[in-house]
């Protein structure tokens, strides 16, 4: 791997260029227009959307801007109705990429869909609820530790793992820097934050 690529990576990895606005949302939400690409995050079981706000501040430090739904108050649906969720937000976002709104989305040509490839990629020694923030208020989080998997040390490595290697398949399939962030961490895992462990893809 050579040392150009290797800094790189640690770009991805680090807190990025852009300043970070959170914004909550019930209901249409009028801004000045900023053209970027979206990224519609789904929380995992049993969690608030807010538990992420350190994993989305980082992703949007790179200049995407994160959608972080809230699928359920309380009670978690079935998987089909999150799905349904989802669309419902995607089309409402789609049918509004020309208003004067805090979203916009930016059409890509080519690359608007990606290639049918596959990336396992093991963070070894974390869990979900490593990439949360650190101590979430509410019950919800209280109750969560039984739900899912949590290592022992710092979340803010993991963190910034997870948020680069988003912000690298963004890159390579949203824009034009010809996956040379994505490629440089398949290539050498062992720069990455954490210990990562398998990496593996398929080929296009």
């Amino acid at each position: 791997m050579a040392l150009l690529d290797v800094m790189k990576i640690t770009t991805v990895f680090k807190t990025g260029k852009f300043s970070v606005e959170i914004t909550d949302v019930d209901t249409s939400h009028t801004k000045k227009a900023s053209i970027r690409s979206v990224l519609v995050f789904l929380h995992g079981f049993a969690m608030r959307n807010c538990y992420y706000t350190n994993l989305f501040k980082h992703k949007t430090s790179h200049g995407f801007i994160c959608v972080a739904l809230q699928l359920y108050n309380l009670l978690p649906p079935s998987g089909y109705e999150e799905i349904e969720s989802t669309t419902t937000v995607t089309v409402w976002l789609s049918a509004r990429k020309e208003e004067s709104i805090s979203i916009s989305l930016r059409p890509t040509s080519s690359n608007l869909t990606p290639p049918p490839l596959r990336y396992h990629i093991v963070a070894t020694e974390y869990g979900h609820l490593d990439m949360l923030d650190d101590n979430p208020p509410g019950i919800m989080w209280a109750l969560s530790g039984w739900c899912c998997k949590s290592g022992q040390g710092p979340k803010n490595p993991l963190r910034r793992c997870v948020g680069g290697i988003v912000v690298a398949f963004l890159r390579a399939f949203l824009e034009s820097d010809h996956g040379v962030d994505l490629k440089a961490i398949l290539g050498a895992p062992e720069f990455a934050p954490v210990k990562l462990d398998p990496v593996e893809y398929d080929e296009a």
